[in-house]
């Protein structure tokens, strides 16, 4: 018997304190519920949690997209360069043939002495300038093409570069608002 009129007095002032917490939360505007079941601080406090776990996330896209936008403009102006050479192995001055003299001594006496150093820094000199020579004499041509052309040829650089700059700033912010 004395069980029970523990559990109804427990009963009766677990009803009590919930009448008078739904009697202040209607005397308080901001804590009123709506059709949600949500207060409105409680959808605002949430908002703003949101959006902070949601800017890191949307600095990382903005950060691939405008990578993947620079890449794009990459491609593209790189599908309308043409490149040629001038370069030849005649005997006229800047030509490039002297560099096989080099090449021939270099290779001789590195056979001769394979532990000879100064066989491999010829060696290793005449290629590398043969390497650099036909690259100096490399001529690159773009296409010819009418302004508009050429615009959307180098609207991604643009648009992947103001991608990039607010993904890094949106990383940024993430950091400080997250505590990192």
């Amino acid at each position: 018997m004395a069980k029970r009129k523990e559990e109804e007095e427990i009963k009766l002032k677990l009803k009590e304190l919930e009448e008078t917490l739904k009697e202040e939360a209607s005397n308080v505007p901001s804590a009123k519920k709506s059709g949600s079941g949500m207060s409105a601080y409680d959808k605002l406090s949430n908002t703003g949690s949101s959006e902070k776990s949601d800017s890191g996330l949307s600095a990382d896209f903005n950060l691939l997209g405008g990578g993947a936008l620079v890449l794009l403009g990459i491609v593209a102006v790189m599908s309308h360069i043409h490149v040629s050479s001038g370069w030849g192995w005649g005997a006229g001055a800047g030509e490039g043939g002297l560099t096989v003299l080099g090449v021939v001594i270099g290779l001789g006496m590195v056979f001769y002495n394979y532990k000879n150093k100064v066989g491999w820094l010829i060696l290793a000199g005449t290629i590398v300038g043969t390497i650099l020579l036909v690259l100096s004499r490399l001529r690159l041509m773009m296409d010819p093409m009418n302004l508009i052309g050429l615009i959307f040829i180098f609207v991604p650089f643009s648009l992947g570069a103001a991608l990039i700059a607010k993904g890094l700033i949106g990383q940024k912010k993430a950091k400080e608002d997250g505590g990192e």
